[in-house]
């Protein structure tokens, strides 16, 4: 998205000049960019680096389409991990050509543009390299790449969308516009190729004149007109967002998860009925492809979603593709050495809701264990959390570590499941501080504040867009004599127990934080087979159309408990605590202490999570 500045009245400004800044390790290297300019700042950049000699190394033009050879996809890959080497650079859009590749890039400040292209430039010759002495690709003489590299600072709008659309348009006119394999655009420099004073400029306009065409040029020429900041445009507002299951057979997957799962790899897949490819099953889409999936792991609820919370799970054969479907839940949590001797990869692609104890991160703790073990690739395809928008809820003391709670991390933990993984290899979790080799396949036009609606349910009981916003408050429910609705159309959707009692003074004046309604739980095959209070009236709050706050919400919890036996609100057992992840809130409700007074005790130990949490953030 182009950003520049707004001024007070919010009108967009073109970049100013601004006061330069040498670079701190190379003062002495002379300088041939734009004078006066901090290429550290906050900026668009257009960016084309060439293959020295203009060899074609990175695949061929057919047909105005470009189809990448392994080279190819290998920096393709590369470039698209920017962002993640880089804090705040984003790569809004690119293409690897036969020799050569243009990107677009932000720059949120703080990097350098020459230290990220140094940084790209190195890896994908340390790995073209490597493909040369291990796969025979074609050498190369004296250097991969040319010695520097063309950019140009994008400056307003309409510069932004002629650039996006000069590199979306680069492969059909590959034949019209490559003369003597001499790209246009890469080489309107000479030595560093960079835009240095006005003729540059000035051909650098014309060179886009001829992209745009004459008519659309002169109705943009001149001085560009600025736009109010509520009409600026975004690059991601009508781009439809691709989960990680549909990148993987998207042109830009990255090509490090591809190269673990070809040529015959022996793949096993952790899924359930929300791994899916469009309107397709992940597994039977990997099938179709001509993967060689040999194994399917199921977590909780089984493959096909239909056995509620805690039923034992069986290890079966799935119908319709003849493969084995062995439980990752109940006494087998973790993929054995037997279950995983004949597996070369494992790929996970499980929809999870963002809380700590939704089982689903567990089980992707024991598989990349399991996977570390053996010394095999983890390949995460990554998927929208509905609950990613905030961080809250005390934080788990280790000392009620269970399956509903592995890690020191709080109830909502606001981290998509890729970067989840990546938290769990980064702060060694797995046992005896093993590291599994991961790959994360991250979504496209995803942002962590854009509202998502999951197109199938993750679970049996959670089953619309309310009850998982209000999953993360109601599930310490389950630790309690309160009724979640489990044995109703609303499960997490209302909360209630045949003892619950309001004053007539608190119904008059409308105090219950949720609508007065009475159900009756009753057995429903696959979801609740035996719901707590079976056969008997409940009275309590229909929770349907509240407005769900972005917090770990402690409103409902602390009105049943004053509302419901004291004596008898809690269960004897202590699953309460393993919710919770602590003592301390049992103690604190029946110490009678405030929401405030409660949220301010794991404040500190919540602080520090997010500030740890930062380093895995792969989206806005």
């Amino acid at each position: 998205m182009y950003a520049p500045p707004k001024s007070s009245k919010g009108v967009l400004l073109c970049t100013p000049p601004q006061k330069k800044q040498m670079h701190p390790q190379h003062p002495h290297r002379k300088d041939i960019r734009w004078k006066q300019f901090d290429y550290s700042s906050k900026c668009n950049f257009f960016v084309t680096i060439n293959i020295h000699e203009k060899k074609h190394l990175l695949g061929e033009i057919v047909n105005g389409e470009m189809h990448l050879n392994e080279a190819g996809c290998m920096v393709r890959d590369t470039l698209l991990q920017i962002p993640f080497r880089f804090k705040g650079a984003e790569v809004i859009k690119s293409i690897v050509m036969p020799n050569h590749i243009h990107l677009l890039i932000y720059n949120g400040g703080g990097n350098y543009l020459a230290d990220m292209m140094r940084w790209l430039k190195s890896v994908t010759t340390n790995h073209y390299i490597r493909g040369v002495k291990e796969k025979g690709w074609p050498n190369f003489r004296n250097t991969f790449w040319q010695r520097g590299y063309f950019d140009r600072v994008i400056r307003d709008q309409w510069e932004f969308d002629n650039v996006t659309r000069y590199i979306e348009e680069n492969p059909m006119r590959w034949s019209t516009e490559y003369c003597a394999d001499i790209p246009l655009g890469a080489d309107m420099l000479q030595k560093e190729g960079r835009t240095r004073g006005y003729a540059h400029t000035i051909l650098f306009f014309l060179l886009m004149l001829l992209v745009v065409g004459c008519a659309d040029a002169q109705k943009h020429w001149g001085v560009p007109t600025c736009m109010p900041a509520d009409q600026e445009e975004d690059v991601h507002r009508d781009t439809p967002l691709l989960v990680g299951a549909d990148v993987l057979w998207h042109k830009e997957c990255p090509y490090a998860a591809w190269s673990q799962i070809t040529g015959r790899k022996r793949i096993a897949v952790v899924a359930n009925q929300s791994s899916r490819v469009g309107d397709r099953h992940l597994v039977d889409s990997l099938i179709n492809s001509q993967f060689n999936v040999t194994t399917i792991f199921c977590p909780e609820h089984g493959f096909r979603g239909n056995a509620e919370a805690g039923a034992r799970v069986n290890s079966s054969v799935d119908e319709q593709t003849g493969l084995p479907i062995v439980s990752l839940y109940g006494k087998n949590k973790k993929p054995t050495p037997e279950q995983m001797k004949d597996i070369d990869a494992v790929i996970f692609d499980l929809q999870d809701v963002g809380c700590r104890f939704y089982t689903y991160i567990s089980t992707l703790h024991y598989v990349m264990e399991a996977c570390a073990e053996r010394g095999i690739p983890c390949i995460v395809l990554d998927r929208p959390n509905p609950n990613c928008h905030y961080v809250d809820g005390p934080v788990l003391d280790k000392k009620y570590q269970s399956f509903i709670g592995m890690h020191p991390v709080p109830i909502v933990y606001g981290l998509t499941i890729g970067e989840y993984a990546t938290m769990i290899n980064g702060e060694h979790w797995l046992k005896d501080s093993l590291q599994c080799a991961l790959v994360v396949v991250p979504m496209m036009n995803y942002r962590r504040d854009s509202s998502y609606v999951l197109p199938v349910a993750p679970s049996p009981n959670l089953q619309t867009p309310q009850s998982i916003l209000l999953y993360p408050s109601l599930c310490l429910f389950e630790g309690t004599n309160i009724s979640v609705g489990r044995g109703t159309d609303k499960p997490f959707e209302v909360i209630g127990s045949p003892q619950y009692k309001t004053t007539y003074m608190e119904s008059e004046r409308g105090d219950e934080p949720g609508k007065p309604i009475a159900f009756t739980p009753t057995p429903i095959k696959g979801v609740s087979e035996n719901p707590p209070f079976k056969g008997q009236t409940c009275r309590g709050l229909g929770l349907s159309k509240v407005s769900v706050p972005a917090k770990f919400d402690l409103t409902y919890l602390l009105w049943m408990y004053n509302h419901t036996p004291k004596d008898s609100f809690f269960k004897s057992t202590n699953s309460f605590e393993k919710l919770a992840g602590t003592d301390q809130l049992r103690k604190q409700i029946k110490q009678g202490k405030s929401e405030e007074e409660i949220r301010a005790s794991w404040e500190p130990e919540l602080t520090q999570y997010k500030k740890m949490r930062e380093k895995y953030l792969i989206y806005k």
